[in-house]
């Protein structure tokens, strides 16, 4: 492990040798709670979660042998609620349908619980994708024989880990099973925003607060699948691409139906917050927008593909 010392000529040294010898440890994941940085280990395929206050003392292994498979994406940390870590374990990968959710405040993790996906004809074991964090409430996606795909909520309890609703009734389910239509959910005012789909072909942008009883479409569209894609907040707003067939292109939201409205044609993907303004990329061409139509204009042509900003 890597350490950055400002007293030492600004220079990089090693913090802490967390593998003995010439093995690597390979630490990865990295997520700072409070005044901590979380991450974990891979040696010899043994994965195990660590924890530093950047001083050698202070860099200490919470839980050894989390995981020993060699396959990938077993064992992720998710993010943080306030000062709780939740990661997540997968022992086997696909053939294995089991997914731990485990917590710590900073001292010996905790089984929260273990939710139970199906496996989804060999393409992968259906387990929880697409984390998201809202309202001190974890969320993902997860796939059942039963109902499909659909949104699931764990506010910190094993009690209180379960599916959302069943948007789209059957085995359907309300997200796509893989692929393009994987659209990342966001938090914003406190709620969560996602692509959903009630019916097997709509897909609409709608909204929740972990309850069935609050988990409503922001607002109708013409065509019932406007396919909604790029969610970025911005000025407190929610911005979207979709389309409702006729005004295709940019739109954002302020949670409501009155507050939802077209800003202009303009379609793209990874949209980024920088220096008071949204830049996003149209085929080459940098744009950027103070989220009005007047305010909407190209930054440079021809400047390739934007992958993101640095503050």
């Amino acid at each position: 492990l890597i350490g950055y010392s400002e007293l030492a000529n600004e220079q990089a040294a090693q913090l802490k040798e967390l593998a003995v010898g010439n093995t690597s440890s390979t630490p990865e994941q990295f997520t700072v709670v409070n005044d901590h940085a979380y991450f974990i280990t891979i040696i010899n395929f043994r994965r195990a979660l660590w924890k530093t206050d950047g001083t050698e003392a202070g860099t200490v292994m919470l839980k050894d042998s989390i995981i020993t498979t060699a396959e990938s994406g077993r064992f992720m940390i998710r993010g943080h609620i306030n000062d709780t870590l939740y990661y997540t374990v997968n022992t086997s990968g696909q053939s294995d349908t089991t997914t731990e959710i485990w917590i710590t405040t900073g001292g010996q993790p905790q089984l929260l619980t273990t939710v139970t996906s199906s496996p989804l004809a060999g393409i992968s074991s259906g387990e929880p994708r697409q984390y998201a964090f809202a309202g001190g409430k974890m969320y993902f996606q997860m796939f059942t024989a039963q109902h499909g795909y659909e949104l699931w909520v764990c506010d910190g309890t094993a009690a209180g880990t379960k599916m959302v609703i069943d948007l789209c009734p059957g085995s359907n389910g309300s997200f796509a099973a893989e692929g393009a239509q994987d659209i990342p959910m966001v938090e914003y005012k406190g709620k969560l925003y996602f692509r959903g789909n009630s019916t097997p072909i709509g897909g609409e942008l709608y909204v929740t607060d972990g309850t069935a009883a609050g988990t409503m479409l922001v607002k109708p569209t013409m065509q019932n699948d406007a396919d909604p894609y790029s969610l970025t907040v911005f000025n407190n707003e929610l911005y979207y691409v979709a389309d409702d067939g006729g005004q295709e292109g940019l739109w954002k939201t302020d949670g409501t139906a009155a507050g939802t409205v077209f800003v202009g044609a303009y379609g793209f993907n990874n949209g980024f917050v920088f220096n008071n303004a949204m830049y996003f990329p149209v085929a080459g061409t940098l744009w950027k927008t103070d989220g009005t139509a007047a305010g909407t204009a190209v930054v440079k042509d021809s400047v390739g593909l934007v992958i993101g900003a640095y503050n």
